[in-house]
């Protein structure tokens, strides 16, 4: 082989490593910044969901404006923390409490380490101490059951027993719906009633959104005509039309 044949070999051996680092590398960046686009779009999503629901809050008048602040913060925390859609969580407090973060359920009787013990769920996501006490301490979450009166301390306790929830959810085999499975290990109980209650909010909170769009566009224009309208959350309240 002459020395010209082994530079050849040599070059041809050094492109080929080349070419191939370069797909590498540029394989890899492709992934990251798919990875990237998709965090950014979840980030996007999450942050106008939150947007909505501060407004649903201005609803709730038994909530100071502080206070509604503390629960839209909050509630954007949690999700973060915990990987859960800002809306599951407003559709938590809506049923369980409607806002009322200083309430007090109605009793009932569960079993705890085999024994009948009556016991009452606290706040905004109905949280039974006594099943998740040892989590949520462990957790930095509350110390006390007392701790779970104060509005952020019961938005991340509801998103811990979610992500809980869930995560035990995914790892079965089952061909039911995962949000069945959720609310219903949440609440319990089978309860249609629990998630037909879901579906109302979540449906109400959507329908409230569309209307919010439709107010901040109060004007519509064409080639031929100009629309004035002023809608009302599920309505119209005044329609006028100009030629």
């Amino acid at each position: 082989m002459t020395e010209r044949t082994r530079w050849k070999i040599a070059f041809f051996s050094l492109l080929v490593t080349f070419i191939a680092i370069i797909f590498i590398v540029g394989s890899e960046l492709s992934k990251e910044t798919i990875k990237n686009s998709s965090a950014l779009d979840s980030i996007a999503i999450r942050t106008a969901e939150l947007k909505i629901i501060r407004l649903d809050l201005n609803e709730y008048s038994n909530l100071s404006t502080a206070t509604k602040d503390e629960i839209t913060n909050a509630i954007g925390e949690a999700s973060n923390r915990y990987k859960l859609p800002p809306a599951l969580l407003h559709a938590i407090f809506q049923i369980e409490s409607d806002y009322r973060f200083n309430v007090d359920h109605p009793t009932v009787k569960i079993k705890i380490n085999d024994k009948l013990t009556t016991v009452n769920c606290r706040g905004l996501g109905g949280i039974l101490w006594e099943v998740w006490r040892k989590e949520l301490q462990t957790e930095g979450i509350a110390e006390t059951s007392s701790d779970l009166y104060y509005p952020k301390n019961n938005v991340m306790a509801t998103g811990y027993i979610l992500r809980s929830i869930i995560n035990q959810e995914l790892s079965k085999s089952s061909n039911d719906w995962i949000v069945r499975r959720v609310i219903t290990r949440y609440y319990g109980a089978t309860s249609p009633q629990y998630e037909q209650k879901m579906r109302l909010v979540t449906s109400n909170l959507w329908l409230k959104r569309i209307a919010r769009e439709i107010e901040q566009a109060t004007h519509h224009s064409d080639k031929t005509k100009t629309y004035d309208v002023k809608a009302s959350w599920f309505g119209r309240q005044d329609t006028t039309y100009k030629k």
